[in-house]
């Protein structure tokens, strides 16, 4: 194996509950299947009943204006924990946490389909969110 080296591209290590960037920093950001996770234990994480609620803070505090965040998590019909696994949560829920931003796109994929609306009815799904911050 070789090592790859590409001009401009590096790795900052960090923890989601307290990125090492500044305020308004980053102009694009993305958390794929990451935020659900927070606060479980299960990837040796402290207990942290509001991990989630933390790390989308965290994540809008870093976001510049203007910038974008491009989010997945997983939905549900009520805001729940998989023992051992992850968090889901409704669409209404997700939208009250990412507060102040604006939502531009939203997909969500129950099995095999995606769909443009959430359908609580489906259960279990993945929400897919396109955010921007005025």
């Amino acid at each position: 194996m070789t090592n790859l080296k590409l001009a401009n591209l590096f790795f900052i290590k960090g923890d989601i509950l307290s990125l090492p960037f500044k305020d308004s920093s980053l102009k694009s950001i993305s958390s794929i299947c990451v935020i659900e996770h927070i606060g479980l234990g299960r990837y040796g994480d402290k207990i942290d009943p509001f991990g989630s609620e933390k790390a989308i803070a965290e994540l809008i505090r870093i976001l510049a204006t203007g910038g974008s965040l491009y989010v997945s998590l997983p939905v549900d019909k009520e805001n729940t924990v998989y023992f051992n696994a992850h968090r889901a949560f409704t669409r209404n829920y997700i939208l009250k946490l990412f507060q102040p931003l604006k939502l531009m796109e939203e997909k969500y994929i129950y099995k095999s389909g995606l769909l443009d609306f959430y359908d609580q009815s489906k259960g279990f799904g993945t929400g897919l969110f396109y955010f921007k911050k005025s």
